[in-house]
């Protein structure tokens, strides 16, 4: 096919512009762009380049005069905007008869409205002229059509013909206009304004508590009714700032109930009234709000009223806010309100110290806590100062180059060492909460007040004992050896002390000069008295604990204790667990497998008779209290052994038979070390 020539593209039937476009040959092109790269070069003379300039502002006229207008119509919406103040409504006490209202300000709201729908129509008929097709001279309009051109007396001129026209007498007389709606407003007084706002008030009111019951009651029916309830509180009603501010005040006025109904919780009134009934309803509503939505805006008013709550003396609500605590507690994955309920608490001990029940310190429990950020640990920043200086000094003697790649070095390794001690939000989080918490610990271990909230703060500190402070080491560990000191202090007590003194040493206490011989003995002595516990479940709490203490003990201090130490808690361990159940007996004949594995040599104890040098062993003193003379590593322990391989606890008779036959890995007499692991804990 060949190339299109100008009559053709005039014959065609596309649009002016399409014409306009295709006209243009590529001499054009050409020669615009060598216009463009002499007037970079500044070959063009002055007067062409003020012309092409003007040729260009005349192009970019149109998009010009658009963004003025676009500038324009912002302005004035802006403006529009701003104007819309809402006035205070006049109580209907304060209207009087004689007082011409229309007259008055208070008839400005009604003027406003007007204004502001005169100036929305004077928009709208603006942004149809926009949109209609502009027309520049030269151009044909829309109802006509151009034709081939003529020739007339050496003169060129387009024909055009008129299009028919189409419903002339419609456009002629404007059957399009429509009337405005007659505003409900219009004519009305302003007490009858102010009763209309009312109506529309209630109105809206009821609409709002219709779609929430409706969703309560069956959401997957009724879920299209959440799109409308959004709508009305996000702006699809005209009334949604009189939504927003009810749906406000209905939650300020739903807590404010709440809090005066569990306020009025008493114990002389009796379970079975209706104050303490309806209290306990309000009480775990807001419990439940707080822990659903930690991130409400009213979750820190809840946790300072719910948290007084537990010094009312009301003991189920007691119970309920300590569990609603716990769950907060271990929820809660920022410490933002786990700080606060904190503070809160500690509020309470600093005030009342003597009245805090028990369950409120033992909610600390719960807290997420394992890292906190340790501020005495600059992970050698010190050092690198101290050598930046030294290479300072010594710049004379080296070259520049040498020096200022050393001086470089230490420059990166100091910006990654302040990188690594820039602690995040959430740890510093941390460290505030757990300053809280060791605070009310510290005030209760030096007053005192009574021996119930003693067992809360031990089993705390021994839960978070590797994240206390280096400098309050020492006196730790000298209050834990008063505490055992007291013949009063229970089983469990005492081994909570004695697992907080052994955490430290197991750390950063490593380096105290403490001899925690005392702590030894202590234990030893408490073994005995395991059995003789009458509740399964604290003797079974016991045992689990007993373990651990022991792990730490002797597994993780393996190289400062003895092996005449060790086969004495072996063998008095393994006395005890033959009077014990099975499940009281697991984890420490677990634990005890694990002294076997960590010293090989106390496998003499497992030896025969027959094959020992002097015709016999010596009897093992098991009523003496020290662990280190009481002859346990010349001792035989087959026959406790032998009894417990015969339980009939799968697990507890395989690790009888296991230590019995030397702590094999392989063959039939191996066990599983991850369920071991998993019994000792």
């Amino acid at each position: 096919m060949g190339q299109k020539t100008a009559g053709d593209v005039l014959r065609s039937g596309k649009n002016r512009e399409e014409k306009m476009r295709l006209l243009k040959t590529k001499q054009t092109k050409k020669l615009t762009k060598k216009l463009n790269r002499m007037g970079k070069k500044g070959a063009i003379k002055k007067h062409v380049t003020d012309k092409l300039r003007s040729i260009k502002a005349t192009k970019s006229q149109d998009s010009r005069k658009r963004v003025h207008n676009i500038i324009d119509d912002y302005d004035i919406d802006r403006n529009l905007q701003y104007s819309e103040e809402q006035e205070d409504i006049i109580p209907m006490d304060m209207l009087n008869a004689d007082i011409d209202w229309e007259k008055s300000a208070f008839a400005s709201m009604r003027k406003r409205k007007l204004e502001r729908e005169a100036a929305q129509d004077a928009m709208e008929e603006a942004d149809v002229l926009e949109s209609q097709k502009r027309h520049f001279e030269g151009t044909l309009e829309e109802d006509r059509e151009e034709l081939l051109p003529i020739k007339l007396k050496d003169e060129e001129e387009t024909a055009a013909q008129i299009a028919e026209e189409a419903e002339e007498e419609g456009k002629l007389f404007g059957e399009g206009d429509e009337e405005r709606e007659k505003d409900p407003l219009e004519g009305l007084s302003a007490a009858e304004i102010v009763m209309k706002r009312r109506e529309l008030l209630e109105e809206q009111k009821r609409l709002i508590a219709g779609y929430s019951m409706a969703l309560v009651s069956d959401p997957q029916t009724n879920i299209f009714k959440l799109r409308e309830l959004l709508n009305l509180c996000s702006g699809g009603s005209a009334a949604h700032p009189i939504i927003r501010e009810t749906v406000q005040k209905y939650y300020l006025k739903f807590l404010q109930l709440c809090e005066k109904l569990f306020k009025k919780l008493k114990p002389a009134l009796g379970a079975e009234t209706h104050t303490n009934k309806m209290g306990m309803v309000a009480l775990r509503a807001v419990c439940r709000m707080v822990v659903a939505a930690p991130h409400f805006n009213y979750a820190t008013n809840i946790v300072t009223a719910v948290t007084k709550m537990v010094m009312n003396g009301h003991e189920e609500s007691t119970k309920v806010v300590c569990e609603t605590l716990c769950e907060l507690f271990r929820t809660d994955l920022h410490l933002k309100i786990s700080l606060f309920a904190v503070k809160a608490v500690h509020f309470i001990v600093k005030k009342k110290i003597q009245a805090v029940p028990p369950a409120l310190l033992t909610t600390f429990l719960s807290l997420k806590i394992t890292k906190v950020a340790n501020e005495d640990k600059k992970s050698g920043k010190g050092l690198l100062i101290g050598k930046k200086l030294r290479l300072k000094k010594e710049r004379g003697m080296k070259s520049r180059r040498k020096y200022e790649k050393q001086l470089e070095r230490l420059s990166n390794d100091m910006k990654e060492l302040d990188a690594a001690e820039n602690l995040s939000t959430k740890l510093k989080t941390a460290t505030e909460a757990m300053k809280q918490v060791f605070h009310i610990y510290f005030s209760i271990l030096r007053r005192m007040p009574t021996v119930a909230l003693l067992q809360p703060v031990l089993e705390g500190l021994s839960k978070f004992a590797h994240l206390l402070n280096v400098e309050f080491f020492s006196d730790m560990i000298k209050c834990m050896e008063e505490l055992i000191d007291n013949q009063d202090l229970s089983i469990l007590d005492t081994l909570n002390c004695v697992n907080t003194v052994f955490v430290i040493l197991s750390g950063d206490g490593q380096a105290l000069n403490v001899d925690p011989f005392r702590f030894y003995k202590s234990v030893y002595e408490l073994l005995p008295a395991l059995p003789f516990q009458k509740d399964h479940a604290v003797r079974r709490k016991l045992c689990a604990l007993m373990a651990r203490c022991l792990d730490k003990m002797i597994n993780a201090r393996r190289k400062q204790v003895p092996l005449s130490r060790v086969a004495g808690f072996a063998r008095r361990i393994m006395l005890t667990c033959v009077v014990l159940d099975d499940i009281c007996a697991l984890p420490l004949m677990a634990v005890t497998r694990t002294f076997f594995v960590s010293h090989p040599k106390l496998l003499i104890l497992v030896e025969t008779a027959e094959e020992e040098e002097g015709g016999g062993s010596v009897m093992y003193n098991a009523n003496h209290g020290d662990p280190d003379s009481a002859n346990a590593l010349r001792s035989d322990a087959t026959l406790e052994l032998s009894r417990l391989a015969k339980r009939r606890h799968r697990l507890l008779s395989s690790i009888g038979r296991n230590i019995l036959n030397g702590v094999p890995s392989t063959g039939m007499h191996r066990v599983d070390p991850d369920a071991v692991k998993h019994a000792c804990r």
